[in-house]
């Protein structure tokens, strides 16, 4: 029973849908016929849709004129009719209005389409100003017919307002553009001297690596030739206490001289006197020479006296020469002994380093040293193979590699790199990071010196084409973010004084143009000039 009850109350829904269905559409068409009654009229042919729109509104204010009783279903009727009339449509289709309503100075439409001519409409669509003979440009639609006159031709401010000025600047123009012109091809010259200039620096950076790799080659043979000796020939050292010690590296290592004075002489009363101030010098010496040099000062009960060859083993037995330095070694102490300590350390250098001149390295110390030389010679030519991988991008910019340009700009001292870093004064804005564009004139220096807050500083150089290498200016546009436009004859190129050339070439055509206009103006205005100025009389 449940289901036959449901089954029958379906049926019931249904049916009194249907016919509410039916009734409205019935109502529907109704309606419709009624609407075409009332606005039937006689038909016009020669009426287009914004006219007929015009006459139903020129009706309508004439009937709320004549006082006619109005009825709301015809004013519907009007307005509906007017809307699927209008001419221009405007926010995406969502507003009709007719042509009369277009460029009223009254805002219609939403996105302010309706008044791209007047200064209605606040987000209106942009003035365009053809400027016949110089460069056509937009301006916004607010300054339209506000008394300024924007446009060159003057079409922006209605009732002739402006003087067409456009044949004057566009030939203001096209002269800048010939000079960029000339300009480029000039600096196109400079440039392939340029290019000249960074290809010999290519090729001698490759001679230079030819010559450290044969050079590395012979360091590396006479290296295989000490080592092959030293492990054959080991140096002997009977008798260390008597061989002067020799160290690796003469420059970092302090010096020492092993040797034993022999004899001494009995000093009187008048000598006691002196021998304690020398024992009294000798101790601050002491002091400040290497603990191993201490037991080469004199005694202090004894005066310092130069040894004699029978009471002095030789210090180093391998060379005659460190033989005769020692011996100005203490020719030096006994000269100095009454002038003091610094006199006698000074002097003391002095020998000591014209012992190491004349010192004959051991083969131990010649291979550390020719392996030194290997090392050193290595790292010179991997930094040669680096700058003849370098990308310059354009290889006419490799005359940029090491050269600096600096400018002072305000209260700072400016200095870029080609290729290396940017820096105002002390403070590092980047270094090269890579191109920013694909035509190479942009320059991007990264990873400057910490700013707080920020990060890193960065750079952006921008390169002109000029005739002369300099920095033109430098801004700040965000914080330690830097722009800095920098003139070279590198930034010249064939490319851009071929499009300077069509530009003007373009521009001349316009010119002609616009001159022919501007006659056939001034024509047509001097007969009106003449009729306004005679009087009844002359008529």
């Amino acid at each position: 029973p449940f289901i036959v009850l449901l089954s029958l109350t379906h049926l019931l829904f249904l049916s009194i849908s249907s016919m509410l269905l039916f009734t409205s559409y019935s109502f529907s068409v109704f309606t419709s016929f009624f609407f075409f009654l009332m606005i039937r009229r006689p038909p016009r042919s020669t009426l287009s849709s914004s006219s007929a729109a015009s006459d139903v509104y020129k009706r309508q204010v004439s009937t709320q004129s004549t006082g006619e009783r109005k009825s709301p279903m015809r004013l519907v009727v009007c307005v509906a009719f007017l809307a699927s009339t209008a001419a221009f449509s405007c926010d995406g289709g969502a507003t009709n209005i007719p042509d009369q309503a277009v460029n009223d100075d009254y805002c219609d439409c939403v996105d302010g389409s309706d008044e791209d001519l007047t200064s209605a409409c606040p987000n209106g669509k942009a003035f365009h100003c053809k400027n016949l003979g110089y460069l056509p440009r937009s301006i916004h639609n607010t300054y339209v017919n506000d008394g300024v006159c924007d446009c060159c031709d003057g079409t922006d401010e209605a009732g002739a307002v402006c003087e067409d000025r456009c044949v004057e600047e566009g030939a203001g123009y096209r002269a800048t553009l010939l000079a960029e012109a000339m300009m480029h091809e000039q600096g196109l010259q400079l440039r392939q001297q340029a290019q000249e200039h960074a290809a010999s620096k290519i090729a001698s950076v490759r001679q230079e690596l030819e010559v450290a790799e044969q050079e590395q080659r012979d360091v590396q043979n006479r290296l295989n030739l000490l080592q092959a000796e030293l492990s054959s020939n080991p140096s002997p050292n009977p008798n260390p206490s008597t061989e002067a010690v020799v160290p690796e590296k003469a420059n970092d290592q302090p010096v020492s001289l092993a040797g034993q004075t022999g004899g001494s002489t009995d000093a009187t009363d008048a000598d006691g006197d002196v021998a304690a101030d020398v024992a009294a010098d000798a101790d601050v010496a002491a002091d400040t020479l290497n603990a191993n040099e201490r037991h080469a000062l004199p005694a202090q009960n004894e005066l310092p006296q130069k040894p004699t060859q029978s009471s002095v083993e030789p210090v180093v037995t391998r060379s005659d020469p460190l033989t005769s330095q020692q011996s100005g070694f203490w020719d030096c102490v006994g000269s100095h002994v009454s002038g003091g300590v610094l006199q006698f350390l000074k002097c003391s250098v002095d020998s000591v380093a014209q012992v190491f001149k004349s010192v004959p390295v051991t083969p131990t110390e010649q291979v550390l040293s020719t392996e030194r030389d290997l090392n050193s010679i290595g790292q010179r030519i991997e930094q040669l193979k680096k700058n003849l991988e370098f990308d310059y991008g354009d290889p006419a910019y490799g005359a940029m590699h090491g050269e600096c340009l600096s400018a002072r700009l305000g209260q700072y001292e400016y200095k870029m790199c080609g290729f290396d870093e940017v820096k105002q004064d002390h403070t590092l804005l980047g270094k090269w990071d890579r191109w920013a564009d694909d035509g190479f004139l942009e320059m991007e220096y990264t990873q400057g010196s910490n700013c707080h807050g920020v990060g890193p500083r960065k750079c952006t150089v921008s390169l002109q084409c000029a005739l002369e290498s300099k920095i033109n200016h430098v801004r700040e546009p965000e914080t330690c973010q830097y722009h800095m436009s920098v003139s070279t004859p590198l930034a010249c190129t064939h490319t851009a004084a071929v499009l300077l050339r069509e530009q003007a070439a373009s521009l001349t055509t316009d010119l002609s143009r616009a001159n022919t206009l501007l006659k056939q103006k001034h024509e047509s205005a001097l007969p009106e000039q003449a009729n306004s100025e005679s009087g009844p009389d002359d008529l």
